[in-house]
């Protein structure tokens, strides 16, 4: 898949912004005294996204365009020092465009996906940090709609998606309760694009994120 060169300047400019807050923070913040260490919700984060996809296997050179984005509610949720689990409900659109020999046709594809990752804050998750974090992804298909350039047969998506993704992130604090998030992901589909087919959709996003410390 290549990296168009905006996502590039995007993620390079946020971490090195990033970097630059923690040089600052480090030497006079200490952790946040209204945060409890052993609270069960750390942080509620809402995210949002845009993705650049790729599609490999099969016959995927018919496919050109699978552009999309993502927004939702993510938590932090218990932990220990610097490791935390994230979770949470995203909606994801994602569309592409196919080649059948005849004409293109467009076909989008709503999800609900519910993502699951162990993430590891490498500074504190208290403090301005960068952060990195693994894991899945479960998506199930909401609605789906093809536009036809020729008569053809319907060009379902997969009712149900599983995904392993991993992402590297910036959490600054902007008070004491709340932070700035910014983060980039790849994730990888399992499963593929539909039914019967071998084509499979991967995908680098770049997000941006506002947190609450609860």
């Amino acid at each position: 898949m290549k990296i168009p060169k905006l996502y590039t300047v995007i993620t390079y400019a946020a971490l090195s912004l990033a970097t630059s807050a923690f040089a600052q923070e480090s030497v006079s913040v200490t952790p946040r005294d209204s945060s409890s260490p052993d609270r069960f919700v750390r942080r509620a984060i809402v995210q949002a996204s845009l993705a650049n996809a790729g599609l490999e296997g099969g016959d995927s050179t018919r496919y050109t365009k699978p552009n999309g984005y993502t927004a939702g509610l993510l938590f932090d949720l218990v932990g220990q020092d610097n490791l935390v689990l994230e979770t949470g409900v995203m909606y994801r659109q994602f569309g592409t465009s196919i080649d059948d020999g005849l004409g293109e046709n467009k076909l989008t594809a709503n999800y609900i996906s519910v993502p699951i990752s162990a993430k590891y804050y490498l500074s504190s998750q208290e403090l301005s940090s960068l952060y990195i974090k693994g894991g899945v992804m479960g998506s199930t298909l909401t609605s789906d709609n093809t536009l036809y350039s020729t008569p053809t047969r319907r060009i379902g998506a997969r009712s149900w998606e599983s995904a392993v993704l991993a992402g590297l992130g910036a959490k600054i604090n902007l008070t004491d309760s709340t932070d700035m998030v910014l983060e980039a992901n790849y994730n990888r589909a399992l499963d593929s694009l539909y039914d019967d087919s071998t084509v499979y959709r991967s995908d680098l996003s770049a997000a941006l994120g506002f947190a609450v410390n609860l």
